[in-house]
């Protein structure tokens, strides 16, 4: 079975050489595992948008990650509470928009499933219908 991808920005399906996934980028910046998630988390309101999704796996243009990432290093001086809380509303933003469209989905996949259980419900009921017709010409008659 076929790994789904899924497409965000279709400007570059014919340009793959220049996406790379974070662990691809940590790997050609020799940075240990995780820290461009780190980074993604901590400054999710400047993070470069994923451009295609296979599976689980993200990818970004990788020019994207490099500019993303050296815009942030280096920076020694704390955050602001208006860059914190601009990044949590960013992840919240996402998370939101993830639930909705998986709610959206199995609002769909439920209206599906109410219109197949509608329609074999109908169909039992003429079923029982026939049946107790049937029993009815079959019994014997008391005249």
């Amino acid at each position: 079975m076929a790994i789904p991808t899924k497409w965000y920005r279709e400007e570059f399906k014919d340009q793959e050489d220049k996406l790379e996934d974070r662990t691809a980028f940590e790997k050609r910046r020799n940075l240990a595992d995780g820290v461009l998630s780190s980074r993604f988390y901590d400054y999710t309101d400047r993070a470069p948008a994923a451009v295609k999704e296979v599976g689980r796996t993200k990818y970004y243009v990788a020019t994207e990650l490099d500019a993303f990432y050296d815009s942030i290093e280096g920076h020694n001086k704390p955050r602001t509470t208006a860059e914190r809380l601009a990044a949590e509303v960013a992840r919240r933003e996402g998370t939101v928009a993830d639930f909705t469209a998986r709610v959206e989905k199995k609002q769909g996949e439920l209206e599906a499933l109410v219109r197949k259980l509608g329609y074999h419900q109908n169909k039992l009921k003429n079923a029982q219908a026939e049946l107790e017709v049937e029993r009815r010409g079959m019994a014997p008659s008391n005249a």
